[in-house]
C-alpha cells in the first residue's frame, strides 16, 4: 500500500493535492478528481459527488449572525433583496456574501467575501457555481447588465477581470482616477 491512512507520508500527498487543487480549480477534471481524492481519503465530508452549492438572500437581521469574517463587508448596513448569502450541502452555514445593489438596471457588486480557508467540503469552484445563480436573479429583477471596480495591483481582482472579459458579452475599461464617496448629512 503506497499510502496508509494518517501517515506522514500521506499528510503530505494530501497537503500537496491542496495547493495543487488551488492551481487547478479553472480545470473541471483536475478539480474534479481532487475532490474524489479528498473524499476518498476521509478529510472532506462529502461521500460520492459533489456538493451543491446554494445562493439565497439574506435574511432581516441575519447579518448580525453571519461568521466574523462575512461580517467585514464595509457596508453600514445590508439590504437583504441585494446581498446574497452562499451555502453548501456539505456545510451548514453561510461562507460566502455577495454584496451587490442595482443602478439603472445595473446590477453593481460591491463586495465578495468567503471565509479564509474555506471550510472542508466547500468546492473550489463555488464562485463560478454562486456567480450565475445571483446573476439569474438579477435578471428576474429587470438588471439589464453587472458592472464592479477591480483594481490592478489586487491578484483575486485580476482574475475577476480575467473571468469577465471570458463571458459572453463581458468587458474591462481601465480606468485611473479615484471612486469618492461621503456621508449624506442633514440639514435642520
Amino acid at each position: 500500500m503506497l499510502f496508509r491512512h494518517g501517515t506522514n507520508r500521506c499528510r503530505f500527498f494530501f497537503r500537496a493535492l491542496d495547493v495543487k487543487c488551488s492551481r487547478l480549480r479553472h480545470f473541471r477534471i483536475g478539480a474534479r478528481f481532487v475532490e474524489q481524492v479528498k473524499t476518498f481519503s476521509g478529510t472532506s465530508y462529502t461521500f460520492g459527488g459533489k456538493p451543491t452549492v446554494h445562493v439565497r438572500n439574506l435574511r432581516e437581521g441575519e447579518s448580525a449572525t453571519l461568521p466574523v469574517e462575512l461580517q467585514n463587508h464595509g457596508m453600514f448596513y445590508l439590504i437583504p433583496e441585494w446581498a446574497w448569502v452562499v451555502e453548501c450541502d456539505a456545510y451548514p452555514a453561510p461562507f460566502a456574501i455577495i454584496v451587490a445593489s442595482q443602478a439603472h438596471s445595473w446590477l453593481v457588486l460591491y463586495r465578495i467575501l468567503a471565509i479564509s480557508p474555506l471550510p472542508p467540503g466547500v468546492p473550489l469552484t463555488w464562485f463560478m457555481e454562486a456567480l450565475p445563480q445571483v446573476f439569474a436573479e438579477a435578471r428576474l429583477r429587470g438588471c439589464v447588465g453587472f458592472m464592479t471596480f477591480l483594481a490592478d495591483n489586487q491578484p483575486a481582482e485580476v482574475k475577476m477581470a480575467r473571468i469577465i472579459t471570458r463571458l459572453g458579452k463581458g468587458g474591462t475599461l481601465p480606468f485611473q482616477g479615484s471612486i469618492g464617496a461621503g456621508m449624506l448629512e442633514q440639514r435642520s
